[in-house]
């Protein structure tokens, strides 16, 4: 390499072409923390229920299921928690894959301001 031709070898190196978030598994491994958001987010809507009822429903009523049987229903849990990480994982890859800005449409000014700017 000669010695007065400062950046000789760059032409050498491969042009990067993506951005900072271009693999496939990258972007679906964002998506997959959207969805153990919206997860968590279920189980604090369920905290937040369960709250609720202790906090007024049982402090007055009393009344404490006793006899009601949560065994039917752990299929419909396990549907309703994987529907609600499908989901997120769906939501999170409608973002981070640019579907969700790919067709926007530049917000025009309102009558209001261009009133005012033709003063």
């Amino acid at each position: 390499m000669p010695i007065g031709r400062p950046g000789a070898n760059l032409s050498a190196a491969p042009a990067k072409t993506g951005g900072p978030v271009d693999h496939w598994s990258a972007i679906l491994f964002y998506s997959m923390g959207f969805g153990a958001l919206a997860v968590a987010a279920l189980f604090l809507v369920v905290l937040a229920a369960v709250w609720l009822y202790g906090q007024f429903v049982w402090t007055f009523t009393h009344w404490d299921f006793a006899d009601f049987r949560l065994a039917p229903f752990k299929r419909l849990a396990y549907l309703i928690v994987g529907g609600t990480f499908a989901a997120g994982t769906c939501a999170g890859l409608w973002c981070f894959s640019g579907a969700a800005w790919r067709n926007r449409k530049t917000p025009r000014a309102n009558s209001a301001s261009a009133r005012r700017g033709s003063r």
